[in-house]
């Protein structure tokens, strides 16, 4: 669904970068709907990922929103560590939405988690399932408690690929573990694309 990788792709002649963009070649699924259901402009999904001990809030998500416009897309997925106050930051995001901005979700390491869990599955309607459960909270707000049915997620310790752990939270991106993470979620191959997009 994602392909053609890079990291850290510059843009306005290098004055900008996006730390990963991928191409959406979706012919079904959640980005498959993002164009053809929901009418969001997304021929790249854009990652901007930060490994802050703290929780992102707006300059983080301005940078992202930066990186939009009308030809390149305005969609993309925030990667943090964690997500403290998952409210507040579901109202920032909807606040850019609703301002005309883009489109914005946020992905914490327990998310990334239960999303590779699903990929080494091969469980390629749970990832888009997960997905648009995500996207709803963005239109719709959260769902009440009692509305909520939640699979267990996996430890944090671990990425969801076996070998693979994440890194320790600090002040900086994320290392290559949670890049390949995200590959691996994409459905790309390491081995394969490694040269190319330096991960």
């Amino acid at each position: 669904q994602l392909v053609v990788g890079r990291k850290e792709r510059v843009i306005h002649e290098g004055r900008k970068r996006i730390d990963i963009v991928f191409r959406n070649a979706a012919n079904e699924g959640f980005f498959f709907d993002l164009i053809f259901r929901f009418n969001i402009i997304c021929p790249w999904i854009f990652f901007e990922c930060k490994n802050y001990t703290t929780q992102p809030s707006n300059p983080e998500l301005d940078q992202l929103l930066g990186r939009f416009s009308q030809g390149r897309g305005r969609f993309g997925i925030l990667v943090c560590r964690n997500i403290a106050d998952r409210l507040l930051l579901l109202k920032r995001c909807s606040d850019a939405l609703n301002d005309g901005r883009g489109y914005i979700m946020a992905l914490a390491d327990a998310q990334l988690s239960e999303l590779l869990a699903l990929r080494e599955k091969s469980d390629y309607a749970g990832i888009s399932a997960f997905l648009h459960k995500e996207l709803e909270s963005l239109f719709l707000g959260e769902r009440p408690a009692s509305q909520l049915v939640e699979p267990a997620a996996p430890g944090l310790e671990k990425s969801g690929v076996e070998g693979t752990a994440f890194p320790a939270a600090g002040e900086g991106f994320l290392d290559s573990a949670a890049c390949e993470g995200l590959l691996k979620i994409g459905n790309w191959s390491r081995d394969k694309w490694a040269k190319r997009i330096h991960c």
